[in-house]
């Protein structure tokens, strides 16, 4: 008694079709998820680096010996820079991919006596997601925060 041995090598093209199209929803449910992921992440990159800026400008103010106030913080939609006025050069230009920047100045002047500067309110836009920096007039303290309003004491 033998028996007919059917031998069946691979797949189906019905069961290819049927794993590739599950392959297919699985990317389209997780590729805007992805892309919000990396615009927030270039949101945190961008707002730490324009604080860091920031305070960097302010410590090298503070040592400039000069009253004049001489470096300056340009905001433009989707960059920064920083000049120094005097000699008339961009001493850093930044430009933050799929972040939008606004303020409530779109210059601002660093002076080396701390109470001829203001304060200043940037606000920084990626999918929906805002980010704060904050920068106190006077102590020129500068803080990044995830709501619009100042803590007290500032």
């Amino acid at each position: 008694m033998r028996q007919a041995l059917s031998i069946n090598k691979g797949f189906t093209l019905l069961e290819l079709l049927v794993v590739v199209s599950i392959i297919f929803m699985t990317v389209a449910l997780a590729l805007p998820v992805y892309t919000k992921s990396l615009n927030i992440r270039k949101l945190e990159k961008c707002t730490n680096q324009l604080a860091q800026d920031l305070r960097w400008v302010e410590q090298i103010s503070l040592n400039d010996t000069e009253d004049t106030p001489r470096y300056q913080l340009k905001i433009n939609s989707s960059n920064y820079s920083i000049a120094d006025s005097k000699k008339n050069i961009t001493l850093k230009k930044i430009n933050c991919d799929s972040v939008q920047i606004s303020s409530s100045s779109s210059s601002f002047v660093f002076s080396s006596d701390l109470t001829k500067n203001t304060a200043l309110k940037i606000t920084l836009t990626a999918s929906g997601q805002k980010k704060y920096i904050f920068v106190a007039p006077v102590t020129g303290r500068v803080r990044i925060s995830d709501s619009n309003t100042k803590q007290s004491g500032e």
